[in-house]
C-alpha cells in the first residue's frame, strides 16, 4: 500500500508528529526488549550496575543494583531469590535494588525489569538525543522520498525506519547512542544525498567527452603511473627483518616451491595465486642472477606483484566507470581509488586482498560490458572464469559469483518485461535493456551450466592442489571457515555494532574522513538517481561489506583489510556524484560547473594523496627499527630481552642479545601470569611491547579477556624506559608503539683509574 502526501504545511507539520511518536514508541519497546533488562546474577559480576554480589550469587551488605537510564516511576524491578524451598520472586517499584530490601544472606539469581504500564521509558538524558535521532532520520527519509512526477512525499519510510530501529535496538544493550551513532551518520548521510539529487535535477547529467579520447587515456594512464609510484614507495619496509606476520610463511612456501620444484604448496587457509606468482617471480629472479634469492628478496618480489596488482586496478576501475558513465567520472574514481590509504597499504602486502580487488575489477568489468555492448554468451562465460579466478585469490572472491548470477537474472527480467510491459514496467529502473540480452530458455540453462563449470575451471587452474591434494586442502579451508566463526581473539558480531563495526573503525581511515562522508552521500545520490548501473555500483557495495560485518573474525591490527573490495566501488560512486555536484553552477556561470567540479575533487582528493604519500616514507623508518637503534645503543650486547612477537617489536634483537617471545612456549606460561611481580622475578633484564600485541587489550570490546586486566595493571605499575611513537602514520603493520621497560636495575657502573703521566 502506497501513503503519500503533498508536501503542504498542515501535512508537513503531521509527517513531524508521527515521526516523534514512532520515534518514542520504537525506541521505548526496544529499551523493554533489551537483554540489558536481563541480569542473571552469576554471570553478571562484571555489570557496574551490580554492586557487592558474590560468584555463589549471595549478597553482601553493600550490595545494590541502579539502572539509571530509566524513568524510576514506569519501571519495576521483579528479583528471584532462590531459598531451600524453592524460588521466590519479589517486586520491588523502580530500578534500584538495596540490601536493606532482602534479609541477611539471601541468594539472588536473577533481576529483571519490567514495565509498570507497557513500556520502560527512558529517562531524559539517556533517551532524549537518540528519540530526537531517529525521528529527524525519519524526517529526512520523507524528504529523500519526495517525487517530482507526482509532487508528494512517502509516509512508508518513516515506519520502515521504526521497525528497523526497534529490531536493532532490542537486540543491544543500552548504550544505544555510542555505537548506534555510525549506523545514524550513515543513514542520514545517504538520505542527504538523496535530497541532493532532488534539490539539483540537472538534466544534462550524461556527458561524455568521447571527442578527446587520447587525452583521456593519457590522463588515465598518469593516474596508474601515479598510484604505482605511491605502491612502490616504501615497498621495502622493514626488511631485511619482516613486519607482517601473514607474509613469513608464505615467502617460505614460495621459495621453498621454487628450491624443491614441488608445486604443492600443502597450505590452503589462504588461496594459492599468491603463492604462485611469488614464486614464478621468485625463479625468474633466479634465472637472471644464476642462485635462488634470500628470504628478504622473495619477500620483496611477493610484494611486488600486490603493487603491480593494486595499480593495474586503478585503471581497470577507470574503464568500468567510463562505460557505464563517461570518462570524466571515470578519472575521478581512478584517482580516488589511486589515493584511497587503506587500497595503498593493502598493496604492499603479501597478502590476498590487492589481488582479489584486481580480479574482482576484472570480473566486473567484463559483466558490465556484456550488459551494455554484449555479446551475451561469450561475456558470461568469460565472466565466470575470471570470477572463479578470483576466488583463487582469496576465498571471499566466491561472491563475484553472484555477478554472473545478475546477468542471468537481467536476462530473465527482460523477458518478462517484454511480456507484460504494463505490469513489469517498475522494473526497468533495476535491469539493463539491450537487444543482445536475450536467449532462449533453453540455451540459457546450458549456458548456466557452463558457466558453473568455468567457474570451477578458474577456480582449479590457479589452485589445481586443491583437487589434487583435497584432504589437505578441506582441512585448511574448514579450519579457516571455523576461525572466522569463532573470532580472532574475541568474537565481535555484526549486530552487536548495528552492523556499522567496519563505518566506524575502517572506512574513515580507508577512504580519509573527509572522502568517506562523501562517498555516503554519493551513494544516497545514486539511490534516488535510480538507473540500473547506478544499483549495480551500489549492489557492490553491498555485497562486499555485509559478509565483512557478518563475520565474527575483525583481527587487529588491520580490521579494515576486510572491507578492501568496497572501496573501488565508493571511490567510483563518489566520482559520479563531484563530476556531478556543481552541475547547478553552469547554468548561471559560463564554464563554472566544471571548474567547481574540478575544485571540489582538487580538494577531496587532496587529504587521501598527501597522507598516502606521507605514509609511505614514514614506513621507511618504522617505530620498530627505532627502537631497535635505541636498544642497540643503551642495552648492553648478551641482556636478557623479553618481547611480545618478533614481527611487532624491535627487529633481529636475537643477533646481539637472548630473546624470548610471548608467542614460544615458555614465553606463553609467563604472559598467562603475566604481572610486575612475575617480571621482575623472572630472569629477564628488559621488556619490549609492541602496541599491535598489547593495543587490542586495552579496547573495551576485549575486557573480558585475562589480558585486558593483566595489562591495564602492568601499565599502573610500571613506566617505560623509552616510547618510541608515530600515531599519525601507524595505519596498516606499520609504526606501532613500543614501549621499552627496565626489569633489573642496572649493576653500578665502576669506577674508572685515571693515570696520571709520570
Amino acid at each position: 500500500m502506497k501513503v503519500s502526501l503533498k508536501p503542504t504545511p498542515l501535512t508537513i507539520s503531521a509527517t513531524v508528529i508521527l515521526s516523534l511518536i514512532l520515534a518514542v514508541i520504537s525506541f521505548c519497546a526496544a529499551l523493554t526488549d533489551s537483554p540489558s533488562t536481563r541480569i542473571v546474577t552469576a554471570y553478571s559480576l562484571y555489570d557496574i550496575r551490580l554492586q557487592g554480589a558474590k560468584p555463589n550469587a549471595r549478597i553482601s551488605p553493600d550490595f545494590s543494583f541502579s539502572e539509571p537510564r530509566l524513568a524510576q516511576r514506569f519501571a519495576k524491578s521483579r528479583i528471584v531469590i532462590e531459598r531451600p524451598g524453592g524460588s521466590e520472586t519479589v517486586y520491588i517499584g523502580g530500578s534500584s535494588v538495596t540490601y536493606s530490601d532482602f534479609g541477611r544472606g539471601e541468594k539472588i539469581t536473577g533481576i529483571f525489569l519490567e514495565p509498570r504500564l507497557l513500556f520502560l521509558l527512558p529517562s531524559a538524558s539517556f533517551g532524549l538525543l537518540p528519540i530526537l535521532g531517529i525521528a529527524l532520520l525519519m524526517i529526512l527519509s520523507c524528504a529523500a522520498s519526495y517525487s517530482r512526477a507526482s509532487k508528494s512525499f512517502s509516509l512508508i519510510p518513516p515506519f520502515i525506519i521504526a521497525a528497523a530501529s526497534y529490531y536493532l535496538l532490542s537486540a543491544n544493550r543500552y548504550p544505544f547512542w555510542d555505537r548506534g551513532f555510525w549506523l545514524w551518520a550513515a543513514a542520514m548521510l545517504v538520505s542527504a544525498g538523496s535530497v541532493w539529487r532532488i534539490l539539483f535535477n540537472g538534466r544534462s547529467e550524461e556527458r561524455s567527452i568521447a571527442k578527446r579520447q587520447t587525452v583521456v587515456l593519457l590522463l588515465a594512464v598518469f593516474v596508474t603511473a601515479a598510484a604505482a609510484l605511491v605502491r612502490f614507495q616504501g615497498l621495502d619496509f622493514g626488511l631485511p627483518a619482516f613486519f607482517h606476520p601473514d607474509e613469513g610463511r608464505k615467502m617460505k612456501i614460495a621459495r621453498g616451491m621454487v628450491e624443491s620444484g614441488d608445486l604443492n604448496p600443502h597450505y590452503f587457509r589462504h588461496p594459492t595465486f599468491l603463492l604462485y606468482a611469488t614464486a614464478g617471480m621468485t625463479w625468474i629472479n633466479s634465472l637472471i642472477h644464476g642462485s635462488i634469492p634470500d628470504l628478504p628478496t622473495v619477500d620483496y618480489l611477493g610484494r611486488s606483484v600486490s603493487a603491480a596488482l593494486g595499480s593495474f586496478s586503478v585503471l581497470i576501475l577507470f574503464l568500468i566507470v567510463r562505460l557505464l558513465y563517461d570518462a570524466r567520472s571515470g578519472l575521478i574514481a581512478a584517482a580516488l581509488l589511486a589515493a584511497a590509504p587503506l587500497h595503498v597499504v593493502s598493496s604492499r602486502y603479501i597478502k590476498e586482498d590487492a589481488a582479489m580487488v584486481f580480479f574482482t575489477l576484472v570480473c566486473f568489468y567484463f559483466v558490465v560490458r556484456t550488459l551494455k555492448k554484449g555479446p551475451l554468451i561469450s561475456g558470461v562465460l568469460l565472466s565466470s572464469f575470471l570470477a572463479g579466478v578470483s576466488a583463487s585469490s582469496k576465498y571471499s572472491g566466491i561472491l563475484n559469483s553472484l555477478f554472473i548470477a545478475f546477468i542471468f537474472s537481467n536476462v530473465i527480467a527482460l523477458k518478462l518485461m517484454r511480456m507484460n510491459p504494463k505490469l513489469f514496467g517498475w522494473m526497468r529502473c533495476f535491469w539493463f535493456d539491450s537487444p543482445h540480452l536475450t536467449l532462449p530458455l533453453g540455451k540459457l540453462v546450458a549456458v548456466g551450466a557452463a558457466a558453473l563449470c568455468l567457474f570451477a575451471a578458474g577456480f582449479v587452474v590457479i589452485s589445481p592442489y586443491s583437487v589434487l591434494d583435497h584432504e589437505k586442502f578441506l582441512f585448511d579451508f574448514i579450519g579457516e571457515k571455523t576461525h572466522m566463526e569463532r573470532g580472532h581473539t574475541v568474537a565481535i558480531t555484526a549486530i552487536s555494532f548495528f552492523w556499522t563495526y567496519h563505518l566506524h573503525f575502517s572506512l574513515l581511515k580507508a577512504l580519509h574522513p573527509i572522502a568517506a562522508l562523501l562517498s555516503l552521500i554519493a551513494c544516497g545520490y545514486l539511490a534516488k538517481r535510480g538507473k540500473p548501473a547506478d544499483f549495480l555500483i551500489l549492489a557492490a557495495i553491498l555485497l562486499f561489506y555485509l559478509p565483512a560485518e557478518y563475520v565474527n573474525a575483525k583481527p587487529e591490527p588491520q580490521p579494515e583489510r576486510y572491507i578492501v573490495p568496497c572501496i573501488p566501488f565508493l571511490c567510483a560512486a563518489l566520482g559520479i556524484w563531484l563530476s556531478r555536484a556543481a552541475e547547478p553552477l553552469k547554468r548561471s556561470i559560463p564554464f563554472g560547473g566544471s571548474v567547481a567540479a574540478a575544485a571540489l575533487t582538487i580538494l577531496v582528493l587532496w587529504g587521501p594523496a598527501s597522507y598516502s604519500w606521507q605514509h609511505s616514507q614514514s614506513i621507511k623508518n618504522d617505530t620498530r627499527w627505532q627502537a631497535r637503534e635505541w636498544v642497540s645503543k643503551n642495552v648492553p650486547k648478551g641482556s636478557k630481552v623479553l618481547i611480545d612477537w618478533h614481527f611487532y617489536s624491535a627487529p633481529l634483537l636475537d643477533r646481539d642479545y637472548k630473546v624470548m617471545e610471548f608467542k614460544s612456549k615458555e614465553g606463553n606460561k609467563l604472559l598467562r601470569s603475566l604481572s610486575k611481580d612475575s617480571l621482575i622475578s623472572s630472569e629477564y633484564d628488559y621488556l619490549i611491547l609492541s602496541s599491535f600485541f598489547y593495543g587490542r587489550f586495552l579496547n573495551p570490546l576485549y575486557r573480558a579477556h585475562n589480558l585486558s586486566h593483566r595489562f591495564k595493571e602492568l601499565f599502573s605499575e610500571m613506566k617505560p624506559v623509552k616510547v618510541f611513537k608515530e600515531s599519525s602514520f601507524s595505519y596498516g603493520f606499520h609504526n606501532p608503539d613500543i614501549l621499552v621497560f627496565r626489569l633489573k636495575k642496572r649493576p653500578p657502573a665502576r669506577p674508572t683509574r685515571h693515570l696520571s703521566p709520570s
